[in-house]
Parts: structure tokens; C-alpha cells; sequence
């Protein structure tokens, strides 16, 4: 009871210090650097609505053509999102967004470093992780809702790998599973990180064989984003907008990390004096950091017994080989695995995994306190300190109403006619990119072709042909299933906008309708066994002790 209060009142610290701006019922909004986060909750909600389970497709972008970005990007953040998008405006839902990924953040890292060390090192960890500047970042700067959730699970994810001593418990098994799919499919390029990070962690637990099953129930879990995304992603132009970011514009100096040569609200420019975002962790955040390894390498040196000392070499390393990445000094490993390095387009993404090994050392930072009434006072001032300290930093001066803030993103013009635009990578490669960009400012839309609507729903659309020759309006994708009549269609021709050309007789009625891909139902049909299986394994308790029997 006394732990539980003591949590209360540190996540109300958290909001007051950090996420007083986050407030749902204060309808106030700010800019960030991804303003299309509102328009993509929209979409993801009129799939929702729609009975689209997994959405893949934004059906109202590119006016109105269909977009195929939930294909693509990882959804985890959009189901929660795009569910409360359902209940009220999707830009009250971005802002619980913003305060959910904080909150949890405290939370999992909280969870992780008492499982590993005590309590109250806990909540200095949890207070470093979400009191970084790099966190305020994330969410009043870059508003990436994938990387602010990554973060949030990332901790819960090593816990559940971790923890051996729940391994008797079947509902530590689900929510374990649950988790890893969750990181899996919080964001695309992080995902990636932390699963070959998990498959390594394999030779740290102490329970290999469970921590083996939980990984692979988690890739079956995430299997109906996860495989569409990687053997699909060669129908867009995603790796080759992806191949255009010169990474080496844009490594850190080591300085950066330190701090800023100022705050402010722009973006990452060439080199280390052309920045207009601070890449800084926030300097007590690094010296309660540095402190802990410090200690840990004293005690290490030593040969003193220390708990969980391979998993915390492992993250030194983790944290060691995250910052080399993000500075210049890297270079000849970007360049030897550059069709790999090229995804990440930028070096400082590997910042969170650099603020995960901070924080994790900081529980180290006061373990040489042996009175506990000093321990305990010193971890209080300290985690208070750095509330205090950030709190100037979790903000954003340009503030909008709601009513501004949705005519400016979530009107039909900015979602039809904008949004996508400002995603481009995904427009499919039946269409030429270059043609579809000139259109980029466009107010009319794309030169239509002659053909008479029947029915234009998000997802089914229906038209009578007026000439020989039709282009449908729509960016051909394999989701549009074809018919002419009653006869499917597979079009092999293509204009520079990506709609097909389709030859019939005048007043032949085409239909067009969504339909996931072969390789899209393989993925929903990968995850469902994963599904079932978990509800199989929490309802069955003969097939929980067979499975507990194999794992031991």
C-alpha cells in the first residue's frame, strides 16, 4: 500500500512537472514536426468504422485516391490512437497519446530496475528516463508517437524476458508475448533493433527456453504488420526516399548530447552548428548516468558479487555502441552496411537506446548509501531535482484551439489534399513519383478522366465506363480488387498518377472494392494462431504445464 501510494504520487509529479501541456481537457494544441499524426488517427478510425481489421490503407489521402501508409507504418500506436478517435476528436486522442507514452514510460522503466535492483532505485531510473530532454523532444518537438511509445515498452519488454521468478505463472506468459509483439510493431525501425536485441538476450535469462517461446509468440503476434510490411515494401518507394537522406549529414558531435547550443523548434541540418533541435540527454541526467557506471565498474573491479551482472555489461555495451553510432566517428560502419544503415536515415535515432542505458545506471548512481533514511532522501531529492530542472523543456509556445488546430489538419482539404504529400514514400510504384509530387500544392486535384460514379465509399467504389479507355481514380495498390461485371481484373497498364487502364465497353460497370493482398491474409492468419493460442494457453491448464514441462 505504501509502494502504491508512493508510485501515485510520483506519476502525479510527472504530469505536473512534465505533462501539464498534455492535458485532454485543456484544449490547447501545438505544432510538431509530424502534424500529419492527427490525419493518420482519422483514417486509422474510419477503417475502425469501417470493420477494416488491419487497416492498411488511409482511403481519404491523396484526394482520395488511397494511400497504403498503415501497411507500413508500425501500428501499435494507431490502434490506441485510432480507438479513441472513435470516442472524440483524433487531436484530443494524440494528446493522450503523448501523456500515455510518458506515463507508461515511468511506469515500465519503474517495473524493470525494481525487479532488478529495489523500489526506489526504481524511481530514480523512471524520473531520469522520462525527465530527459530528449523525451520533451520526442513529444513537443518531433510529436513521433512511435518513438515515444517505443520507449514505453522497450523497459516492460527486458522485464518480461528478465523475470524468472513468475515463470510458473501462465498470465506472465500471455502479457510477456504481448509485450514483445506490442515493441515489435511500435515502429519501424527501432522494432527491428529491439528484436535482434531480444533474440541477444536469449544468452543472458536464466530461463532461455521460455524467453525462446515469448519471442517467437510475439513475431507470430506482430506477423500481420510485420510480414506485409518487409516483402510488400518494394511496391512503394519507401527504400528509395529512404536511400536519399545522406546519414553523414546528419552524425552528432559528442558535445550534442550534452547540450544544445540552443533550444529551439526546427529540424536536423548539416553537420554539428546547423542544428535547429537539441539532441541533448540533459546533463544530470548523464552525470547520474556516468555516476552509476562509475559504480558499477568500481564494484565489477573489485569482484564484489553483483546481481544481473551480464545483462548490465550488455546494456554498457548497448549504450556504448548506440552513442558511437550517432557520431561521426561510425562513418565506415554506416558506409560497409550501407543498404541496412540507409533505413535509419538518421544516426541520432539511436538516442533512446542511449537514454535506456542512462537510465538504467542511474539506479546504480546511490547503492554505496548504505543509511536508508539518506538513501531514500537522496533518491527523493534527486528525482524532484530533475522534474524540476526539465519542466521548462516540456512545452511548446505555439499553441492552437481545437477548432484552429482541426482546420488546419484535420479539415477534408489538409487530409485529401496535403497529408499524404507529407508521407510521400509510400506512394506506390505503379505511379511515377515525380509526376505525383508536382501535385504536391495543388488545389484541384488530379486531372480526372472521363467516367460516371455509382457508388464512392472509403473502400468499395462502383463506376460506369463512358469511353473504351478508363483510368480509374485510384493509386492501384494490390488492396483494389477489380471487377469488370462479373469478371476479375488484374491491370497490367498504368498511367503516371499509378491509376489502371482498363478497356471495356462503353456502360460497363466496373467495381472496385478493398481486399488484402496473399501475403497480407498470410500475416492476419499467422497472427490469429498466435491469438489463439495465448487464449488456449490461459483457459487450459494442461496445456500450460505441458508447455511449463518443455520450458524448464
Amino acid at each position: 500500500m505504501k509502494k502504491t501510494l508512493i508510485v501515485g504520487l510520483s506519476l502525479l509529479a510527472v504530469f505536473f512537472f512534465l505533462g501539464r501541456e498534455l492535458n485532454p481537457f485543456d484544449l490547447h494544441f501545438f505544432k510538431v514536426h509530424d502534424n500529419t499524426q492527427v490525419a493518420r488517427l482519422s483514417e486509422f478510425a474510419v477503417n475502425l468504422k469501417n470493420g477494416i481489421f488491419p487497416p492498411r490503407i488511409a482511403p481519404h489521402f491523396s484526394f482520395n485516391y488511397g494511400f497504403p501508409v498503415f501497411n507500413f507504418y508500425a501500428p501499435f500506436s494507431y490502434w490506441i490512437g485510432g480507438s479513441l478517435s472513435l470516442l472524440m476528436s483524433p487531436a484530443v486522442a494524440l494528446k493522450i497519446l503523448f501523456l500515455g507514452g510518458l506515463i507508461v514510460s515511468f511506469l515500465s522503466m519503474l517495473l524493470l530496475i525494481t525487479s532488478l535492483f529495489s523500489f526506489w532505485a526504481g524511481i530514480l531510473s523512471a524520473t531520469v528516463y522520462v525527465s530527459s530532454l530528449w523525451m520533451a523532444v520526442e513529444i513537443f518537438i518531433r510529436g513521433n508517437v512511435g518513438e515515444i511509445w517505443f520507449m514505453a515498452l522497450f523497459p516492460i519488454a527486458i522485464f518480461f524476458l528478465m523475470s524468472s521468478k513468475y515463470k510458473k505463472s501462465v498470465w506472465f506468459y500471455v502479457l510477456g508475448s504481448s509485450a514483445i509483439a506490442a515493441t515489435l510493431t511500435v515502429h519501424n525501425v527501432l522494432s527491428l533493433v529491439s528484436l535482434l536485441l531480444f533474440i541477444g538476450m536469449i544468452f543472458i535469462v536464466k530461463e532461455r527456453k521460455r524467453a525462446i517461446g515469448m519471442i517467437i509468440l510475439g513475431l507470430l503476434l506482430s506477423s500481420s504488420f510485420l510480414i506485409p510490411a518487409v516483402l510488400e515494401n518494394n511496391l512503394t518507394y519507401a527504400s528509395t526516399i529512404a536511400a536519399k537522406t545522406n546519414y553523414a549529414d546528419h552524425f552528432l558531435c559528442s558535445w550534442q548530447l550534452w547540450k544544445a547550443l540552443k533550444w529551439s523548434y526546427g529540424g536536423s541540418g548539416s553537420g554539428c552548428l546547423n542544428d535547429d533541435m537539441s539532441f541533448q540527454l540533459g546533463k544530470p541526467h548523464i552525470i547520474l548516468g556516468v555516476l552509476g557506471i562509475i559504480v558499477f565498474l568500481y564494484e565489477l573491479i573489485r569482484r564484489r558479487k553483483i546481481q544481473n551482472v551480464t545483462l548490465s555489461i550488455s546494456i554498457l555495451c548497448l549504450g556504448i555502441l548506440s552513442t558511437f553510432l550517432t557520431l561521426s566517428y561510425s562513418k565506415p560502419i554506416w558506409d560497409l552496411f550501407s543498404p541496412i544503415m540507409k533505413v535509419f536515415q538518421f544516426p541520432w535515432r539511436f538516442i533512446p537506446l542511449i537514454l535506456f542505458a542512462v537510465s538504467y545506471f542511474s539506479a546504480y548512481a546511490f547503492t554505496h548509501i548504505k543509511n536508508a533514511k539518506i538513501h531514500i532522501f537522496a533518491i527523493i531529492l534527486a528525482s524532484f531535482g530533475l522534474l524540476f530542472l526539465s519542466s521548462k523543456f516540456f512545452s511548446n509556445p505555439w499553441k492552437y484551439g481545437l477548432y484552429e488546430y482541426t482546420s488546419m489538419y484535420l479539415t477534408e482539404k489538409y487530409i485529401g489534399k496535403k497529408a499524404a504529400f507529407e508521407i510521400p514514400e509510400y506512394f506506390p510504384r505503379t505511379g511515377l513519383y515525380s509526376e505525383w509530387r508536382t501535385y504536391d500544392t495543388s488545389e484541384i486535384g488530379f486531372v480526372s478522366q472521363p467516367i460516371t460514379t455509382i457508388i464512392n465509399t472509403p473502400f468499395y467504389k462502383q463506376y460506369k465506363t463512358v469511353s473504351e479507355i478508363t483510368y480509374l481514380p485510384i493509386h492501384y495498390f494490390p488492396i483494389w480488387n477489380l471487377s469488370i461485371g462479373q469478371t476479375h481484373n488484374i491491370p497490367t497498364q498504368f498511367d503516371t498518377l499509378g491509376r489502371p487502364q482498363i478497356k471495356a465497353p462503353i456502360g460497363s460497370i466496373i467495381t472496385v472494392n478493398y481486399q488484402q493482398t496473399q501475403i497480407e491474409i498470410f500475416g492476419n492468419i499467422l497472427t490469429g494462431i498466435g491469438f489463439i493460442f495465448l487464449f488456449l494457453l490461459a483457459i487450459n491448464k494442461k496445456l500450460w504445464k505441458k508447455l511449463s514441462h518443455i520450458n524448464n
